[in-house]
Formats: C-alpha cells, sequence, structure tokens
C-alpha cells in the first residue's frame, strides 16, 4: 500500500512542484484566517478551535486570527522544507492540502452568498 501511495505522491507532488503547492496553500491559510475574521465581526459564525478563542478572547480577534495563520504558515514551512527532501512529506502536504480545499470551498461559497445576497 506504501509503495503504491509512494509514486501516487510522486506523480502528484513531485519535487519540482513542492513550492507552487506550498504557495497555494500559504493563500488558503490566509483567506481562511481573513474569511473567518469577516464572518466573526459581522456575526455570522463564531471559531471553531478552542485554543485560538481563548487566544482571541485575551488578546483580540485580530491577534488570535493572525496568531492562528502564522503557527499554520510556520508549520506549513516546516512540511515544505520536509517535503524537498522526502516524499512522506509530500504526503503530508498533499493531504494537508486536499482539507484546505475543501475548507476554502466553503469559505467561497460562504463569501459568494454574502456578495450575491447583500446579507450581514
Amino acid at each position: 500500500m506504501e509503495v503504491r501511495f509512494g509514486r501516487m505522491v510522486d506523480r502528484v507532488v513531485p519535487r519540482g512542484r513542492v513550492d507552487g503547492l506550498a504557495l497555494l496553500m500559504a493563500s488558503m491559510i490566509v483567506l481562511d484566517s481573513t474569511a473567518t475574521g469577516l464572518y466573526l465581526r459581522r456575526g455570522l459564525a463564531v471559531e471553531g478551535n478552542p485554543w485560538v478563542v481563548a487566544m482571541m478572547d485575551t488578546y483580540g480577534d485580530g491577534v488570535g486570527l493572525a496568531v492562528r495563520a502564522g503557527w499554520s504558515l510556520a508549520v506549513l514551512l516546516v512540511i515544505r522544507i520536509g517535503a524537498m527532501r522526502d516524499r512522506r512529506f509530500r504526503g503530508v502536504m498533499l493531504v494537508a492540502a486536499a482539507g484546505l480545499s475543501m475548507i476554502t470551498l466553503v469559505h467561497l461559497v460562504a463569501l459568494g452568498f454574502i456578495v450575491v445576497t447583500g446579507r450581514a
């Protein structure tokens, strides 16, 4: 099983595509925090991560979301460095990118709804 997954990772995310995927993922991380901040200000949603909620309660929404984005970008940097050396890290990167893609899709639909309906 590992050999097949490794070959798939090599085809989908060869070393030459790691930087491009990392840039795309960084953009999705920033969009996530920005959209969450918008939803919070408009009263449309609440933050689901209890650690981020605690930070937002202590330091404010903007700081809490900025720290969350910074932490996520730091983790992404570590994964990106590993991905240049080992395909297992590229596999982790691929799975994380799939999750971020789904979160981004939810944000784009929600933001589209806000724009189209003029709500909130």
